[in-house]
């Protein structure tokens, strides 16, 4: 009885060390919309002022360089050659990606690992500002792009994220992964109880 009584205290327990722990780190991450044709963007639901408006452009959503990194968190840098072309730079972590103004080659840095890709759209410099593709910066740094029609927003989401993407192929979902270094200690943690209690 004793035993019983134990283990179902050992099951509770556990159940509540994943809530408590993995699910906020899995939530760690934002969720960002920027709304075409407003000078405004949100994270998570919070509004913020932008001094610029994403527009569409054959298709594709332009973002400002600026708001679009302070959005995902990533350093943002413009690296002039003299003239009206230069290199924009975005890095997180040890991630980055390398556009240069008017061309659709871009250079994306995982680590150590350096590949030249090819997208559809170029950067633009218009109204004296910068501004990108959302989708290829987006993807670099590990989020999922979709463009809500009804919102006629372009919206970013954590690649963990379980929400579905609309305009993914059988509504594909991304696994929500915790943090290896949580699951670690839980378990050290749950061996260290297990085996107080039968002993």
């Amino acid at each position: 009885m004793r035993q019983t009584i134990l283990r179902t205290a050992l099951i509770m327990f556990v159940l509540l060390m994943v809530s408590a722990f993995c699910l906020p780190a899995m939530a760690s991450e934002s969720q960002i919309a920027f709304p075409v044709g407003k000078k405004v963007y949100a994270v998570n639901g919070q509004e913020q002022a932008m001094e610029a408006q994403t527009f569409i452009s054959n298709g594709r959503t332009y973002v400002p360089l600026r708001y679009l990194g302070e959005a995902l968190g990533a350093a943002v840098k413009w690296v002039s050659d003299g003239g009206d072309h230069g290199l924009l730079i975005l890095t997180k972590g040890g991630n980055g990606v390398v556009f240069r103004l008017d061309r659709k080659e871009y250079t994306v840095i995982r680590g150590n690992h350096v590949t030249v890709a090819q997208m559809d759209a170029a950067p633009v410099f218009r109204d004296n500002r910068l501004y990108l593709p959302a989708r290829y910066v987006a993807e670099v740094f590990g989020y999922r792009v979709n463009f809500d029609t009804a919102a006629n927003a372009v919206q970013l989401y954590p690649s963990g994220d379980q929400r579905p993407v609309p305009d993914a192929p059988g509504q594909e979902t991304g696994a929500v992964k915790p943090d290896p270094s949580l699951v670690k200690g839980l378990l050290s943690t749950i061996f260290a109880l297990y085996t107080f209690m039968i002993y």
